[in-house]
């Protein structure tokens, strides 16, 4: 059975108010642009080293530390240390900005959603796509049983299958944050067309999961559910285009 016959059979028998839940696309931190997020849980007991956030338990970076690097001296930390404190600054100056309810750059905002996909847009060094993924998961958020599919090669259509049907712990809600994070909060809507991500019952409106720029939340519905047999060609986009967005000039 293809995957969208599953799809629609999970829409159909889901109890109501499940796709309250189902949603693409981030808000980001522009006035009037909050609708779709999820209300942050009050308590998880998480375990040490851990925080509460909207999709359960996460981990907590350690200072100066990023995933995915190697050893590095002790001069090297320093300067680590410092950009971060940079980074600290940056990110509180434009949080007052946003209680000022003032809008801010495409730059200010990148900063405040995933300060990595922020370091990847001014990169000059060629960027590991999965590791560019799963640095945006953890920015975001995303509790381990997320985490787990913040890859190319986890993020599929039969891992989605198992989030609809509620048979795996990470939550449907977090389906939007991998997208964005695989796309590196990107448009590519003009490769999901030459890839035929069109070419479904759903017809263009599968492109929109393939623009994941801030500030365009969807609420999905039963109609977008075609769209997941062209999962893999969207993939295909986000891996390419961003190897090819961030390849040394």
């Amino acid at each position: 059975m293809h995957l969208p016959i599953l799809l629609l059979a999970v829409f159909i028998s889901l109890p109501d108010g499940t796709f309250e839940c189902a949603t693409n696309g981030l808000c980001g931190y522009q006035p009037g642009c909050g609708a779709y997020q999820p209300q942050p849980q009050p308590s998880c007991g998480c375990a040490r080293s851990y925080g509460c956030g909207s999709y359960g338990c996460y981990r907590l970076r350690a200072r100066g530390a990023k995933s995915y690097q190697p050893k590095r001296g002790r001069s090297r930390v320093t300067v680590a240390s410092s950009e971060e404190d940079r980074e600290v600054l940056k990110q509180r100056m434009a949080m007052e900005r946003v209680r000022r309810k003032e809008r801010l750059t495409e730059s200010e905002e990148l900063d405040l959603v995933s300060p990595s996909v922020s370091r990847n847009r001014h990169s000059e060094e060629p960027i590991n796509p999965d590791r560019a993924f799963y640095e945006c998961c953890i920015d975001r958020k995303l509790p381990d049983a997320c985490l787990s599919k913040c890859s190319f090669g986890a993020f599929t259509k039969s891992s989605l299958q198992a989030m609809y049907f509620k048979q795996d712990p990470c939550p449907l809600d977090a389906m939007k944050e991998m997208q964005f994070c695989a796309a590196q909060g990107r448009d590519h809507r003009a490769c999901c067309a030459r890839n035929g991500v069109t070419t479904t019952l759903a017809g263009p409106k599968c492109l929109s999961f393939c623009d994941q720029r801030l500030g365009h939340p969807q609420q999905l519905d039963m109609s977008y559910v075609p769209c997941f047999d062209r999962f893999e060609s969207m993939k295909s986009c986000f891996w390419h285009d961003m190897t090819r967005y961030y390849r040394r000039v």
